[in-house]
Formats: C-alpha cells, sequence, structure tokens
C-alpha cells in the first residue's frame, strides 16, 4: 500500500489523460475509495506479465516545432497520452527497479542519466575535476574525454563543419601537455 501511495503523491494533476480518460484531478477521491482493488490489478499484471489492454493504447497529438512550418509533417513532434493507470503502475516499478539496481551496486557510480538527484553537471564536475587530477599527478596522469554525438544533432545545433569529428583521435595522438 505504501508504494502505491507514494506512486500518488508523486503524480503530476497537470498531466492530460490518455485513452482511459482517467484526469489525474479526479486520481485522489477515486484512488481513497479503491486502492485495494488497484493493487490487485497491479498485482495480477506484475504476476501475469501482462497489461489491460486499454493501458497499451495511446492518444498521439503531433505537436508543432517552435517556429516552424505548419504545413510540413516533419514540423511536427508526437505526444503520446498513456493510460493514468498504466503511469501509475509504472512509477511503482521504477521506483522497485531503481531501488534494486541501487542496492545490489548494478549502477555505475559516474551514471547520472535517469537518477534522482543527478544530472548532467554532475558529469561535467567528474571531468573537470579528473583533469586537474592529471596534471597534479607526476607523472602525469593520461586523461581522455571523449565525446559522441550524432551529424544530426550537430545539424541541429548548428555546427557547420561536422566532419572535423573524424579526424579527433589523429588530432589527439599529436597533442601532448605537460
Amino acid at each position: 500500500m505504501e508504494e502505491l501511495e507514494a506512486a500518488i503523491a508523486k503524480m503530476n494533476p497537470g498531466k492530460a489523460p490518455g485513452p482511459d480518460v482517467i484526469f489525474w484531478p479526479h486520481g485522489p477521491t477515486l484512488w481513497k475509495s479503491c486502492k485495494k482493488e488497484l493493487l490487485e490489478i497491479f498485482n495480477l499484471s506484475w504476476a501475469t506479465g501482462k497489461l489491460p489492454k486499454i493501458w497499451k493504447l495511446s492518444t498521439v497529438i503531433p505537436i508543432l516545432k517552435p517556429n516552424k512550418n505548419a504545413s510540413e509533417c516533419k514540423n511536427y513532434r508526437p505526444i503520446s497520452l498513456t493510460s493514468t493507470l498504466c503511469k501509475l503502475m509504472e512509477r511503482i516499478i521504477h521506483r522497485r527497479l531503481m531501488n534494486w539496481l541501487i542496492e545490489n551496486k548494478k549502477l555505475h557510480f559516474y551514471q547520472t542519466a535517469f537518477r534522482t538527484h543527478h544530472s548532467t553537471t554532475d558529469q561535467l564536475f567528474y571531468l573537470n575535476q579528473s583533469i586537474i587530477d592529471g596534471f597534479q599527478e607526476k607523472p602525469h596522469k593520461k586523461t581522455l574525454a571523449v565525446f559522441w554525438t550524432s551529424q544530426q544533432h550537430l545539424i541541429e545545433f548548428g555546427v557547420k563543419n561536422w566532419s572535423i569529428l573524424s579526424k579527433a583521435p589523429e588530432l589527439m595522438a599529436k597533442r601532448y601537455y605537460g
């Protein structure tokens, strides 16, 4: 029951409903009267590995990208509105999975994506600290940083000469510092 209550508390009341048409603002009233039944549905789904069919459906809403021509399909991004009850169960599963991964030390120390209280800023701090540590050690410790992205991402961010990245290993091999 605690897992369900914690998941309910974290649900966002501003989210639009999916095909089940359960509006979250109605949620707290609804949940008080049927927590036990809801847990039975979740437990049955968990035990059998099956979801109610309506939970597998979504309502897809096309959203126009900023400053794009509305007459071209490629200028829209799809938003899928999924079942409110399915989102609630996903929260419970996510919490169980994250707890298991942390307790069993399955996440690398430097894994920051998709973890609470971690961010890409942490990664920048770790990189910066590794560079500083490398220069302070004698003989100098070698620090290599690899940044990977796709050509499409570079184009989206306005990078014109993306082919220079293919020369990165060659350029790094020729430069020594310290």
